[in-house]
């Protein structure tokens, strides 16, 4: 988890462990007809492949004689050339749009027409370059504007140490790896920067109680006192439906 601030966008990969999920090697030109995802390999250059028949608007087939690209990165005010590198193929360096840390959208505007369809994606990571987030990652939600939980969708590997980078750039107080959300409601317990957080949730014994229902937590460290210690460790009810939790 790491500190949030509003209207911010992360950035988080791991120093060693994680394996890209993509294979190696060069980025495959997107064309008129086609439209491979970007980003499964980290390049700075945007390719465009224009070997397919282009239909111009008066319906006449005509060889393509300018490529550019204009997208979500300056809100559509402008395009900018891409330049021809080869038969059919046009290259552009996605560093020079300044674009900034996050998912775009685009679109290739042919001989001066703009093409049809969906817009087209563009992640861009940190270096300004086309790569997508690891695919470890599973989604990031924000928590009460001051927390990023990032769910991975398996357990990290050991000695794994996450990285998290905010854009615009604010400082990160902290990140650490805690327990699943998932996993605290079977456990009981969450623990996140050296606190221990005591969560009950009812679904997990199968029963359910009323919301005015009175819920300890006993152990060794409280004598076993059924009463809570003087409402110490009376657990009040949680954030998600159907729980009670309190702060040790």
């Amino acid at each position: 988890m790491v500190p949030a601030s509003h209207n911010r966008r992360l950035f988080l990969a791991a120093l060693t462990g994680l394996a890209a999920a993509w294979p190696a090697g060069a980025q495959e030109p997107q064309r008129a007809d086609q439209r491979p995802i970007l980003g499964n390999v980290a390049t700075p250059f945007l390719r465009y492949d224009s070997s397919a028949a282009f239909t111009n608007a008066k319906m006449n087939v005509v060889a393509v004689t300018n490529v550019q690209v204009s997208g979500t990165w300056n809100s559509w005010t402008s395009s900018v050339p891409m330049a021809p590198v080869g038969e059919n193929l046009w290259e552009l360096d996605v560093r020079q749009l300044g674009a900034r840390l996050g998912r775009h959208e685009f679109k290739f505007i042919v001989n001066g027409e703009w093409e049809g369809g969906d817009n087209r994606g563009l992640p861009i990571n940190l270096s300004g370059e086309i790569e997508r987030p690891p695919a470890a990652i599973q989604r990031a939600t924000v928590d009460d504007f001051k927390m990023i939980r990032v769910h991975f969708k398996q357990s990290l590997p050991p000695g794994v140490a996450p990285v998290a980078t905010l854009d615009p750039p604010v400082p990160v107080a902290w990140t650490e790896v805690v327990t699943a959300e998932e996993d605290a409601r079977r456990s009981g317990y969450l623990l996140s920067q050296g606190v221990v957080t005591f969560l009950f949730d009812q679904a997990a014994y199968g029963r359910e109680l009323p919301r005015d229902t009175k819920v300890v937590v006993a152990g060794n460290f409280t004598g076993w006192d059924g009463n809570g210690s003087g409402g110490k460790w009376v657990l009040k009810r949680g954030r998600l439906p159907g729980t009670w939790e309190g702060t040790a």
